[in-house]
């Protein structure tokens, strides 16, 4: 087997996920935006090639989010003062508000969309930054695939306390304040109008785990009892919707 026949053949491209925008230019930078607030996750029973996940529920704020990247984008292009003789590109993909698929996403923008544009092929990929995520629990699983690369990752809305720790996300950064000033504002109207009965609900990532964790932490010391916490799971069910109404 020729080394030539041996390089393209490990350069296959297993599955392809599909961006919502894409321009060519000699430098390109990633989009993920929740185009889309619900999933419905296809059959893993692993016995056959899963089909593609199915993506519901349009969201019209995130689609303005992305028209707005492409806006600057194209602004850039035509500012010859800014871009001398090169372009800025873009590749933008639907998160559908759910950690998996902006794990594909990820790795999609990494790679180009066939084996013959594909940078992992050729040299070293083109992708200067990735503009991205609004959720904090998928901005945190899209950092983590980015870190080795050292291609810095800016949010536009993912405002865990978790990235403040520069160990874990060198490279995340984000242009909205961190939860740490949400949760010490909620923590006073609570003591000013001596709520002193209440309960939490909370979504199941790192977002609602680490907001809990620093409310608790504000109200300790004060009259606030937390009478209970009640969890709502990261994929849509109906019952424990009913539940945790009815608690």
């Amino acid at each position: 087997m020729s080394p030539a026949t041996s390089s393209a053949e490990e350069c296959t491209l297993r599955n392809r996920f599909e961006p919502g925008f894409v321009a060519d230019g000699d430098y390109v930078i990633g989009g993920i935006f929740p185009l889309h607030y619900n999933q419905e996750m296809p059959d893993l029973n692993c016995t056959y090639k899963p089909p593609p996940v199915k993506c519901n529920g349009f969201d019209p704020r995130a689609f303005r989010w992305a028209q707005t990247m492409r806006l600057a984008v194209e602004e850039i292009n035509q500012n010859q003062e800014l871009l001398p003789n090169h372009t800025l590109g873009y590749k933008i993909f639907d998160s559908c508000a759910y950690p998996l698929t902006g794990q594909r996403a990820a790795l999609a923008v990494l790679n180009g969309l066939s084996e013959e544009d594909s940078p992992t092929c050729r040299a070293a990929s083109p992708l200067l930054a990735l503009i991205g995520e609004s959720g904090s629990a998928q901005s945190i699983v899209v950092s983590r695939i980015l870190q080795p690369f050292r291609i810095p990752m800016i949010s536009y809305f993912s405002s865990c306390a978790c990235f403040t720790d520069r160990r874990k996300y060198p490279t995340f950064f984000r242009v909205i304040p961190n939860d740490d000033y949400q949760v010490k504002a909620i923590a006073q109207l609570l003591v000013r109008f001596s709520w002193t009965w209440v309960g939490l609900i909370r979504g199941d990532h790192e977002y609602g785990r680490f907001a809990v964790q620093g409310l608790l932490r504000e109200l300790q010391g004060t009259n606030v009892c937390v009478a209970y916490q009640e969890m709502i799971p990261l994929l849509y069910n109906s019952k424990r919707a009913l539940e945790i109404m009815q608690d």
